[in-house]
């Protein structure tokens, strides 16, 4: 979670007046990339594509990559080319 996904969760959170904790609704997704160094090369010589979408546009998400962009107002896309992973894939939303 970066600081721009906390101060989101603490601007919600004064604006409901409801706190957040074990009992908030949220959604982990985590997708292994990295496991035993499989990977000969990149991924697809040409193009790499991940979506996230979150639902409803006021939900919250941490993820967004360096060079993500939103393509709807609850999804975020992120392409590379000739991608190799160097991390796991975290989502929370």
């Amino acid at each position: 979670m970066d600081r721009d996904f906390i101060s989101a969760i603490e601007r919600a959170r004064k604006r409901s007046g409801i706190e957040f904790g074990a009992r908030s609704r949220r959604q982990r997704i985590s997708y292994v990339l990295t496991t035993g160094a499989t990977w000969a090369g990149p991924i697809a010589a040409s193009d790499f594509r991940l979506v996230v979408d979150k639902g409803a546009p006021d939900s919250l998400v941490s993820f967004v990559p360096q060079g993500s962009r939103r393509s709807l107002p609850s999804r975020f896309e992120w392409r590379q080319t000739n991608f190799t992973p160097t991390a796991d894939l975290h989502v929370l939303i």
